[in-house]
């Protein structure tokens, strides 16, 4: 994994600068503090900061990546109720990749709460999805079919 970590504090000092007077700067250095914090292998202090980040009106994509960054690292802190209530405010409607990778995330958050039939049903449907997959995302594939079984029989 590369590091090269000179971006991140490009970002920091152009967000701050323009910080007093604008949410997207103060979402933009918010969001490099965690960046870099995760690139420092700082997990701790990375999720502290995702979830610091500002709300901001997502017109255009804007702070996905820092959506699924705090999705993740709470369900790798086994803070599941609170990835599963940022979850619950995504409504995925397609098959992309993108709401696939928030389904597994779902599906991690239902299973860390107990709520294996839930569970199941969204690594089923995930590796359902991924079934025909890039290789990539065969690894992935495969686990979603395992941890299905959670729940006994899965529909997809």
């Amino acid at each position: 994994m590369v590091r090269d970590t000179a971006a991140l504090h490009r970002a920091i000092t152009m967000g701050d600068r323009a910080a007093a007077g604008s949410p997207s700067a103060r979402f933009l250095s918010g969001a490099a503090r965690a960046w870099l914090a995760l690139a420092r292998s700082d997990s701790a202090t990375a999720l502290t900061r995702f979830v610091e980040l500002p709300a901001l009106a997502n017109d255009e994509g804007i702070g996905d990546w820092e959506l699924y960054a705090t999705i993740r690292l709470l369900n790798d802190a086994r803070r599941y109720d609170e990835a599963f209530a940022r979850l619950e405010q995504l409504i995925p409607s397609t098959p992309f990749p993108w709401d696939v990778v928030m389904l597994l995330e779902r599906a991690r958050a239902s299973e860390g709460l107990g709520r294996t039939e839930r569970a199941a049903t969204a690594y089923a449907r995930v590796a359902a999805l991924w079934a025909r997959g890039d290789e990539a995302l065969q690894p992935t594939g495969a686990g979603a079919r395992a941890a299905a079984r959670l729940g006994g029989p899965a529909r997809p």
